[in-house]
């Protein structure tokens, strides 16, 4: 079984980390609540990705705006595979030597490395989809400054 998390799907993101569902099941992934966590972390930079996402996979749409859509896909998968690969207790790793066979949780190291790719390929798709937005999308100025036309001290 698939399930949808965000803009991708649970198979794509145990292709990034490179696991099966044996390995990592839908189950697991549905308990990490990988879906509330990717909305929340894009509502913060792309408030409106639901409908960057929509526009972009419309019939007719712009090439930029399915350049956003797949922005968003790609991210969506890294986001994933990054959360996955910082829960170290979840991905078995099977070892068997033809008669015996041990199953116990992948190497630290491995996991980091996981980690850290994944962090580097979504680092990348966000500066993609920053990049199409433009930055005045990117960024959000919280404060700012006003010069008034009228002086009240001077009356002018």
């Amino acid at each position: 079984m698939t399930i949808t998390i965000g803009y991708t799907n649970s198979d794509a993101v145990r292709a990034a980390v490179g696991v099966t569902d044996n390995e990592f099941p839908d189950t697991a992934l549905s308990s990490l609540l990988l879906e509330k966590a990717l909305y929340l972390d894009l509502y913060q930079w792309v408030p409106t990705h639901a409908a960057v996402h929509a526009a972009g996979v419309a019939s007719g749409a712009t090439t930029e705006a399915q350049m956003k859509a797949s922005s968003l896909e790609l991210y969506s998968t890294w986001f994933a595979a990054r959360q996955i690969a910082n829960t170290p207790f979840g991905v078995l790793n099977k070892i068997t030597d033809g008669k015996e066979e041990v199953a116990r949780f992948l190497d630290a190291k491995v996991l980091a490395q996981v980690a850290a790719h994944a962090s580097s390929q979504l680092a990348e798709y966000r500066q993609q989809l920053e990049d199409l937005q433009g930055s005045a999308a990117a960024t959000v100025s919280v404060m700012g400054a006003a010069t008034p036309s009228y002086n009240p001290v001077t009356n002018q």
